[in-house]
């Protein structure tokens, strides 16, 4: 996803285009299980979040280019 993620972004394609906003939207009580089909905004809104919060919290997480990929061959 190179885009940036919006409020219509469904967070099960959030979750699998970026690993490490799993433990983020958890943290933040967003359904990543069963609700992972709702968009974003509407996770937000079943509790309570901070829409703005997490639009801004995510697309941090997903332009962190950190984690390197592990070298290959070895």
């Amino acid at each position: 996803m190179s885009e940036p993620i919006t409020k219509d972004t469904v967070v099960e394609q959030i979750i699998k285009t970026y690993p490490k906003s799993l433990g983020y939207l958890v943290g933040k009580g967003v359904d990543c299980c069963c609700g992972a089909y709702n968009t974003l905004e509407k996770g937000a809104v079943e509790v309570g979040a901070d829409l703005s919060v997490l639009l801004r919290d995510l697309n941090v997480i997903a332009t962190d280019t950190e984690v390197a990929a592990p070298p290959k061959g070895r």
